[in-house]
């Protein structure tokens, strides 16, 4: 089944959300939020946190022991990559302390829910290990097979002992972090200073005796100390190359790179304590005192999905029965794009048909939704023909701007060759917000169908519109486009309209961004990145387990087609 987002993905985010919630309160403490722990709760909070540090002090290890062997060009078995590797855990011990993690949830967890804080058991262990695949990634770059120099060439085994070494250092660094933070917790909790989860999240950054600042800081620390002994000689950007990049590290200064990894440390650190135990502290803020988007980046699993909602009659589906069954599965996605989803009007004067966008919502738990376009019945004086609007709505974790719909200037076909003329089929797009001043522009698309000449007469101009009007809306903005493109683009004359499209709005196809199995198919995502934002797609599958009765019958004549999408906002220039 779909799953969402990483749990670092979306934290800013969230975070920005929940500040801005609190700020709204007259007091926490006046509400009854603020309370202290029972015993059995503190237990709870202490064994969840602690396995939260041992899982990826775990992880990590074995992160660092898949570099050590691939530099040393030692064996991977069984991963047959060093990025397979990060995640193969060779010996086992990353699950077993997972298991740990399990099991004390089941000891420690079960008397009384704490009131805030770690209280899951299945999202520490989430968090603990995408933590330090994030980190180890955030360090090296998105692929380390690229990056991760082997000792065998001389000229590269000072930059591969160097790698090795910042790798080691930054765990411990990130290790130390964590301790600190579960001493305060459990003192706090204990002599009930701690009281609610603003108070837990002021134990970020606590080091009453220093021990944070012995393994991190970028003057005395053990990440400074590391570089001047292991890194003499080596040139940053070739060891480091996507860290460089960032405004203010790419220098050949120590220190400035020992400054940077350390606030990559706090900022990880802080994104997976927020998510584990429910905080909401600005970890951008924290990692350098600054709001500059340095902790500005995360993931989220989009799904676009032709969910067939004509009335029972006229659908590829029986949307009557299947509606219903949909609405709760899309929960498991950041972002939903559907297609062919409309809302009944109250009074219905089609009765007793009917359409199903209020039965697809009712279940779906996002917090944003697009706001479905009125049916307009025949009275749209640019086409008389159309009963239902363009059928194009959005879920979305992540607040966005109202939607703006555009038709396309033609169709063809009544009663056949798609029935296209009976909806006001085209596209709609919404300035969608990531976190605090990250914005990327998300377009819904459902193109015209049929293979007739004069289908593929109105797909050329539908081309031409779409790309006119993307080139001017969304100038110069980072873009993703989902939907039903109709467009088979492994055969021509679809080939040729699907290239043109790319072309001439710098889109990219996921699916050929990928090395997907299946470039043709006509449910797609494209997307394109710009200067203060980086889109890079990371998986490409249709969920054909996911959305099937119990007997395995699909629930719409399309197939829903999820992408994974890492995002990172380019840090403001100081």
């Amino acid at each position: 089944m779909g799953t969402k987002a990483s749990p670092i993905a979306r934290t800013l985010g969230l975070t920005i959300t929940v500040l801005g919630v609190m700020a709204l309160l007259p007091g926490v403490a006046a509400l009854g939020l603020a309370r202290a722990q029972e015993k059995d709760q503190q237990n709870c909070i202490n064994a969840l946190n602690k396995n939260l540090a041992k899982v990826a002090k775990a992880q990590g290890k074995s992160i660092c022991d898949c570099i050590k062997d691939f530099a040393k060009g030692q064996s991977l078995t069984p991963a047959a990559t060093l990025e397979v590797c990060l995640t193969a855990d060779r010996k086992g011990k990353v699950a077993k302390a997972q298991s740990k993690t399990q099991s004390d949830e089941a000891k420690k967890c079960s008397a009384i829910t704490p009131d805030f804080g770690a209280t899951n058991s299945a999202n520490v262990n989430n968090v603990a290990v995408q933590k330090e695949l994030d980190l180890i990634h955030a360090v090296f770059g998105s692929n380390l097979d690229l990056v991760i120099a082997t000792e065998s060439i001389d000229v590269d085994k000072g930059r591969s002992k160097c790698q090795q070494a910042v790798a080691k250092s930054v765990k411990k660094c990130q290790e130390a972090k964590l301790k600190e933070f579960n001493k305060c917790k459990k003192l706090g909790l204990k002599d009930e200073s701690i009281q609610n989860f603003l108070d837990l999240q002021a134990c970020m950054g606590d080091d009453p005796k220093g021990k944070i600042a012995k393994a991190c800081d970028p003057v005395t620390g053990k990440i400074r100390s590391t570089i001047d002994k292991k890194c003499g000689g080596v040139e940053f950007p070739g060891a480091f190359p996507e860290l460089v990049a960032i405004p203010g590290c790419g220098t050949e200064d120590p220190a400035t790179l020992a400054t940077c990894l350390d606030q990559i440390v706090e900022c990880h650190t802080c994104l997976a304590l927020n998510q584990a135990d429910d905080l909401a502290r600005d970890c951008d803020l924290l990692d350098d005192g600054m709001a500059n988007r340095s902790c500005s980046f995360g993931e989220f699993l989009a799904l676009s999905y032709n969910v067939a909602g004509l009335p029972d009659s006229l659908s590829g589906s029986i949307p009557s029965l299947y509606t219903p069954i949909i609405s709760p599965l899309l929960n498991g996605y950041d972002l939903v794009l559907v297609q062919e989803s409309w809302q009944t009007p109250d009074p219905n004067p089609l009765e007793p048909l009917r359409v199903y966008h209020e039965l697809l919502v009712a279940d779906a738990d996002h917090p944003y939704k697009s706001e479905p376009a009125p049916l307009p019945l025949g009275t749209d004086p640019n086409r008389p023909q159309a009963l239902v609007s363009d059928g194009l709505n959005r879920f979305s974790q992540f607040p966005f701007d109202p939607v703006v719909r555009e038709a396309w200037s033609s169709c063809f076909g009544l009663f056949d060759h798609g029935a296209d003329c009976l909806a006001l089929k085209g596209f709609s797009v919404a300035r969608t917000t990531l976190a605090a001043g990250v914005t990327l522009h998300i377009y819904n698309l459902h193109m015209e169908a049929g293979n007739d000449p004069n289908d593929v007469l109105v797909r050329d101009a539908g081309v031409t519109l779409l790309s006119d009007f993307l080139n001017i809306f969304s100038a110069g903005e980072a873009v993703i486009v989902g939907g039903d493109f109709n467009l088979d683009s492994d055969e021509e004359p679809d080939s040729t309209q699907f290239q043109r499209l790319l072309s001439e709005t710098g889109l990219t196809d996921v699916c050929d961004f990928l090395g997907c199995p299946e470039p043709g198919r006509i449910d797609k995502f494209l997307f394109r990145s710009n200067d203060s934002l980086t889109l890079t797609p990371r998986s490409w599958n249709f969920e054909t387990d996911v959305f099937v009765t119990g007997d395995g019958q699909p629930l719409s004549d399309h197939e829903a087609l999820a992408v994974r999408f890492d995002w990172s906002a380019t840090p403001a220039s100081e």
